[in-house]
């Protein structure tokens, strides 16, 4: 579909409708916040992710396999600059820390027996064993070290973009 025809993209990553359509006016805004959190906008009754959109009118199609990513873990900022393309496992890379997580850092945790944070991290064969640390910061910076190594411009550290 040639979303061009149907959509403007603002500087802000924002569609916004090019012609007005039953209760639709010109220019506004497309699309609402979906129950996974991001951006859909509705077309002759099909739905379509607003950052994939996006991407097809800045850079063309999106190739098989790969996923359209944002760089900021922000799924309402649409804008191209925000975007990237990556694989299924790229995408698990970017997950944000289990919800059991009780010591508010990615990857580390409180081991009882031995009275010592733990840290390791998941990779395609399993979990890799990064240490046991004194002190919390250590076990995050563990964490932090492994996961630029292996995860890369994907690595979620702190909620926070790495590249």
């Amino acid at each position: 579909m040639n979303f061009r025809e149907i959509f403007n993209l603002g500087k802000d990553g924002k569609l916004r409708h090019k012609e007005s359509r039953r209760s639709i006016a010109k220019d506004a805004v497309a699309g609402s916040v979906g129950d996974r959190g991001y951006v859909v906008v509705r077309y002759k009754g099909a739905r379509y992710y607003a950052h994939r959109v996006v991407w097809e009118m800045t850079f063309g199609p999106i190739p098989p396999n790969m996923k359209v990513l944002h760089k900021s873990f922000d799924r309402t900022d649409n804008r191209p600059s925000n975007l990237r393309l990556g694989t299924s496992r790229e995408v698990q890379f970017g997950r944000r820390k289990s919800t059991r997580n009780t010591s508010d850092v990615k990857g580390v945790y409180w081991h009882n027996r031995s009275r010592k944070w733990c840290a390791q991290i998941g990779l395609e064969k399993g979990a890799k064993w990064l240490g046991s640390f004194e002190k919390k910061e250590d076990a995050k910076e563990a964490y932090r070290k492994a996961a630029l190594k292996h995860y890369g411009k994907f690595a979620k550290l702190d909620q926070k973009e790495v590249a």
